[in-house]
């Protein structure tokens, strides 16, 4: 299934909808890897070249947030976050913020790869747990509610 059909399928309600931005191009790409030290997972490599993240938006306001932060946002919070978190989060590649401090993201393993689970980071205790095998399945456990670590 691809990136397309899967943003389709997310469930929606009269309110809630997700929006595209227009595609990261891949030599940015290139550079948001050199620049975070690690080799992107396929799936949100592919994300990417389809949409610069995924926005979620409320009728009536706009954007609301995002389930995956547009490329340039990833990067400038993986630096920040790096530089200043009270807790190192050198071996996590954030991919979007949960909204209370903590953030959803990957593992990176000490040669730059990173894992296809994802996981939430807590900023409070420095925790690292598993939410999803995929992008895909914290894609749609996030938008139903239906995470659990």
């Amino acid at each position: 299934m691809n990136w397309i059909s899967r943003i389709e399928k997310l469930p929606r309600s009269a309110s809630v909808t997700y929006r595209c931005n227009p595609p990261v191009v891949d030599e940015e790409l290139t550079f948001l890897a050199a620049a975070l030290e690690v080799r992107l997972p396929d799936e949100l490599r592919q994300l990417y070249l389809l949409t610069d993240g995924l926005a979620e938006e409320l009728q009536g306001i706009g954007t609301t947030g995002y389930l995956v932060l547009p490329a340039q946002a990833m990067l400038l919070e993986n630096q920040r976050l790096r530089q200043t978190a009270r807790f190192c989060v050198h071996d996590l590649l954030l991919v979007a913020p949960a909204y209370t401090g903590d953030y959803y993201g990957y593992l990176i393993a000490d040669d730059g790869t990173v894992s296809s689970d994802v996981y939430i980071w807590s900023c409070t205790d420095n925790t690292r747990v598993r939410v999803a095998g995929s992008l895909a399945e914290f894609l749609v456990g996030w938008v139903t509610s239906e995470l659990s670590a």
